[in-house]
């Protein structure tokens, strides 16, 4: 190659690689000021200080004036529970990754200024936020979906969340009472990750609190339960909406097994799982065994005297 071309080639060398440094160095101080950002606000702890006087069942308007944070008159609570990084094994690798997603996190839930702050009480694990409300929220019924969805693709991991809706801001600590219970059952009966809200597992909820009802459920199906045939069949056969030949492929048997097992399951409880009543007892009964299972709580054993 002639002198004169080899020297071109070097200033378009040297050109490119001024270029690749310059856009290095503004993603570099990019990242550094947001991180910095980030760390600026959790050491001013307005936000998070008000939201954890309010979830305390706290008066925080004072504080919120003297903070500089203004309050609306009903927030929207939101409970999150983050997946656990996986950045190796070592736990101070995972520990910064999680510290990282964390500041992403805040970083989106951060308030313009001008509009009433959102109040975040999180840590690496999750936590809650407390969403201002305003009159135009109602028309906009998907909002806290897709905040979540913005929140997921910032910590670039699974979340888990629920969401108890305008809330007045006297009772913020009976609604994130309830957003945990939410998201505790959703992760004992393996719901997917996503955003639940109290009507969707309204009937674990009611079936989740003790009574003498649910023990004589749980009696009165614990043959069934307690044989790992039927109880599969039993599990399948909902999950598959009653279409009793799907049911079969899943279990990979002849249609005419989960019949048979079906009667069965009719000769040993009190409920047909042909009929609406039936369906409704079983499914609930499932549904209180799975909760008692998580839980650790031991199960009833017989039948009610």
């Amino acid at each position: 190659m002639p002198r004169t071309g080899r020297r071109r080639c070097r200033e378009l060398d040297r050109g490119a690689l001024m270029r690749l440094q310059e856009m290095y160095l503004a993603e570099l101080a990019t990242s550094y000021q947001a991180e910095r950002d980030a760390i600026a606000e959790e050491r001013s702890g307005a936000a998070p200080l008000i939201a954890r006087l309010l979830i305390l069942g706290q008066d925080a308007r004072s504080d919120a004036d003297r903070l500089g944070t203004e309050l609306v008159d009903n927030y929207d609570v939101l409970a999150l529970r983050v997946s656990p990084a996986d950045a190796g094994p070592a736990p101070a690798v995972r520990a910064i990754a999680e510290r990282r997603r964390l500041h992403r996190m805040l970083a989106l839930l951060r308030t313009d200024s001008g509009r009433p702050a959102v109040l975040p009480l999180l840590d690496r694990h999750g936590g809650h936020v407390l969403i201002p409300r305003s009159d135009g929220d109602a028309t906009s019924p998907d909002r806290l979906d897709r905040l979540l969805a913005a929140l997921r693709s910032a910590a670039g991991a699974a979340i888990q969340g629920a969401a108890v809706e305008n809330i007045p801001i006297g009772e913020m600590q009976a609604a994130v009472r309830q957003a945990d219970e939410v998201l505790d059952l959703v992760e004992a009966l393996q719901v997917p990750a996503g955003l639940h809200r109290p009507a969707d597992v309204f009937m674990a909820y009611q079936l989740s609190r003790p009574g003498p009802g649910v023990d004589a459920l749980l009696a009165s199906t614990t043959q069934v339960l307690h044989q790992a045939d039927l109880r599969a069949t039993l599990e399948q056969y909902f999950d598959c909406d009653l279409d009793r030949g799907r049911t079969a492929r899943r279990l990979g048997v002849h249609p005419n097994t989960v019949n048979n097992r079906l009667n069965r399951i009719a000769e040993l409880t009190p409920y047909s799982p042909f009929s609406v009543v039936g369906i409704t007892c079983l499914s609930a009964a499932l549904t209180v065994d799975r909760l008692r299972r998580t839980r650790g709580e031991a199960p009833v054993d017989g039948p009610p005297g």
